[in-house]
């Protein structure tokens, strides 16, 4: 066998073992997603509330939508600790280039050294 042959069937194994292991994680989130519905309906039948309307599809219909609100809460916490990293993360990069801007600004390197005392707007033309 060459060794393109082996580090192809290699890649798609990868692939396969990666893709493989992604839909395990989706089927456990979701199986431990159903669990903790199932959970809280139990919670609440034992509390004397009924989770069941007694038609079937409107009963469906609720469970899915409780499922699809739990999946985007998770997301949109996801989304906000990304967001509070990227500002944090931001704050700090800008930070760092306004107290080098300073630094840089203290030494007279400025353009300002450049311009004629009569018109702060204009380059002098220094030969």
């Amino acid at each position: 066998m060459r060794s393109e042959d082996l580090s192809k069937q290699t890649e798609r194994l990868d692939s396969s073992l990666r893709k493989t292991q992604r839909q395990y994680a989706r089927r456990s989130r979701f199986r431990c997603l159903l669990e903790n519905m199932n959970h809280l309906f139990r919670k609440l039948e034992s509390n004397g509330v009924s989770a069941t309307t007694g038609n079937e599809k409107i009963d469906k219909l609720m469970k899915d939508a409780i499922i699809v609100l739990r999946t985007h809460l998770i997301e949109l916490q996801k989304v906000a600790s990304l967001a509070e990293d990227f500002h944090t993360k931001y704050l700090q990069a800008l930070r760092k280039r306004v107290s080098h801007d300073v630094l840089v600004g203290s030494t007279g390197d400025s353009d300002d050294d450049l311009a004629e005392p009569g018109r702060p707007d204009e380059v002098r033309n220094v030969t």
